[in-house]
């Protein structure tokens, strides 16, 4: 009983409803939770919530650099805390601090602002990264089609950086021509289920296009790049393999390589018609 008004009284504010909502878009095993059923029925029976989610989904995917830190270097997050701490300490034991409006905006604007910079600081961290295993296999001369599997499992074992969320997958095929990925098929056991997002991606020898969509066996990723750019030719039907002990199906035509992967190590893959 206590559970059930608890839940009752954090639904009453429509702000932890999206915080829910928007949480369990980037991480789908929240939605068995309480908390998100509850958002879940709230946004349901509210149109004005429906639409102000769909507002926040736009903007953090207009907006990614904003909401997303991860990467953050483990020196960089230590200097931070000991700046922080060191403020903490300059408190007076005891004080009750009263904020007014104007402090309240002014400590907020300081906030928004670490953000900036904290995310800032992870893009550079990413792209350092990205450029140092980049140089580390050319260094190491790995064949095309290796490097796109490390590429990828590199990303399986973090948050996929989805640019564009829809759950329909011909928009998201079209906002992916629009950023110039050659044409491409999806597999016709795929096409009729619903998606969670896209991204256009740099990968280690080209352009990479991810499409996550959502299954009976849970979610499965689906990448997509040229033939070519894996010094692949001719046709190649299905071919079952491990990438990182995630279950995976490759197979690539005259113009593009696909790689089937699941979204966790124990899942296993849908049944896909080629």
């Amino acid at each position: 009983m206590a559970q059930v008004v608890r839940l009752r009284n954090i639904m009453k504010d429509s702000t932890h409803i999206l915080a829910w909502l928007l949480a369990a878009e980037e991480h789908p095993h929240l939605q068995e939770t309480p908390e998100y059923q509850a958002a879940f029925r709230a946004l349901q029976a509210s149109d004005d919530l429906q639409a102000r989610f769909e507002e926040s989904k736009r903007f953090l995917a207009r907006h990614p650099v904003l909401t997303r830190v991860e990467g953050l270097p483990a020196e960089s997050r230590a200097r931070i805390e000991a700046v922080l701490k060191t403020r903490m300490k300059k408190l007076p034991e005891g004080k009750l601090v009263t904020l007014n409006p104007w402090s309240v905006r002014k400590h907020f604007a300081w906030a928004a602002i670490l953000v900036l910079l904290l995310a800032g600081m992870s893009v550079m961290s990413s792209y350092i990264i990205q450029h140092q295993d980049h140089d580390t296999r050319i260094a190491r001369h790995v064949p095309p089609q290796e490097a796109f599997y490390q590429f990828i499992g590199q990303l399986a074992e973090r948050r996929m950086p989805l640019q564009v969320r829809d759950n329909d997958n011909t928009r998201l095929v079209s906002w992916l021509n629009e950023q110039g990925a050659d044409a491409f098929v999806t597999p016709p056991g795929l096409s009729g289920k619903e998606t969670m997002g896209c991204a256009y991606l740099d990968g280690p020898d080209g352009k990479i296009a991810l499409i996550c969509f959502k299954t009976e066996n849970g979610i499965v990723h689906l990448f997509v790049t040229s033939s070519e750019s894996l010094d692949l030719v001719g046709r190649s039907p299905g071919k079952p393999l491990l990438v990182n002990g995630r279950h995976a199906m490759e197979w690539h035509d005259e113009a593009n390589a696909y790689l089937l992967l699941t979204h966790d190590k124990d899942q296993a893959l849908p049944e896909v018609f080629l």
